[in-house]
């Protein structure tokens, strides 16, 4: 099992531009300290388990089409917690 969080807005640290400009403008959403975890699980024998998305909000998960293969928690935090791990 590996969880990694990810921001929702990931800068990167170079930007592009062309040769004379004087500004260059960055795009951004807004959600600088937004993120969510993913959970990634491998049983024993080697066989892919669902993947986890475990993200910051109330008690139900959005109402959204989702995947088969993946599997949504939410949490107080939005980090992994008991309930979840035992899930």
């Amino acid at each position: 099992m590996d969880e990694t969080p990810i921001n929702v807005n990931m800068m990167n640290s170079r930007a592009i531009s062309f040769k004379c400009e004087k500004n260059t403008e960055v795009l951004m959403t807004g959600h600088l300290k937004t993120r969510f975890t993913v959970v990634l699980t491998i049983s024993l024998p080697g066989k892919f388990l669902k993947l986890m998305l475990v993200i910051k909000g109330p008690k139900n998960p959005p109402k959204c089409t989702i995947p088969t293969n993946i599997k949504i928690f939410t949490s107080k935090s939005g980090t992994m917690n008991k309930y979840i791990m035992k899930t």
